[in-house]
């Protein structure tokens, strides 16, 4: 998943992150259901 599309999703509260100053903070169990099965290898 494109990093641009998780700000926009985290802005618009479909998943839980967190913004210092210009980064993006995301808990790796927030991501885990974005991930796609086959990537985890």
């Amino acid at each position: 998943m494109h990093p641009k599309s998780l700000q926009r999703m985290a802005r618009r509260g479909e998943i839980r992150g967190r913004q210092l100053g210009k980064l993006w903070r995301f808990r790796a169990s927030a991501l885990v259901r974005y991930v796609p099965v086959d990537a985890a290898s």
